[in-house]
């Protein structure tokens, strides 16, 4: 049965869980970076077709050996970090500064876009055994408007827009990020971005 969550009163169903991902990565243990994003705004207007699941969906799974690098020496020494840092953001959005590196590249550039921007993450986690997703915690952000630049301002859950994730100590776990972006109104492409903190 689903994970069930309590949304603004009612008990829901939490189709996002049972939901069929759009995309899924298994992190190797030779790793840098990966980028993964939707290819347009479809998965938020054709949620009938993935379970009401309204969300553009990505699996990252982490295994007991992702991100280890290369071995040196012998015994063999591991250098990877043995984790990685996963960050949700708008992909390609227009009026944003994607070939900038920063965080905030990402978000509007102009004032009454960055007001009009909203970012909704889902996580859920599937442990080694587990059968199913569960619903682990929510984050929703608007644009604020600051320093000259647009910053994402959180509303609503604790969630963090980019945090690191550890591989676990057996087997494997899978991490679900469901993600909406809203600009003006309109659902835009969505990003789920994977990068190694390097060693250490």
């Amino acid at each position: 049965m689903p994970d069930q969550i309590t949304e603004n009163g009612p008990l829901l169903v939490d189709v996002c869980s049972v939901a069929t991902p759009d995309k899924t990565y298994f992190v190797p243990d030779v790793f840098t970076e990966k980028t993964l994003h939707s290819s347009g705004a479809a998965y938020y207007y054709t949620a009938d077709k993935n379970n009401g699941c309204r969300y553009w969906i990505t699996d990252i799974t982490l295994g007991t050996n992702s991100n280890r690098g290369h071995s040196i020496g012998e015994p063999p020494v591991f250098t990877g970090p043995k984790r990685v840092i996963i960050t949700c953001r708008p992909h390609d959005l227009p009026s944003s500064r994607d070939h900038d590196p920063s965080m905030y590249s990402h978000f509007p550039v102009l004032k009454y876009d960055c007001g009009a921007h909203k970012l909704q993450v889902r996580l859920y986690k599937k442990a080694w055994g587990d059968a199913g997703f569960k619903y682990v915690d929510r984050g929703t952000w608007e644009g604020r408007w600051q320093n000259e630049k647009c910053e994402p301002y959180q509303i609503e859950g604790t969630l963090k827009i980019s945090d690191t994730y550890k591989d676990p100590p057996v087997g494997i776990d899978v991490y679900r990020f469901a993600v909406i972006v809203i600009q003006r109104g309109s659902a835009q492409e969505a990003e789920v971005s994977i990068s190694s903190p390097g060693p250490g």
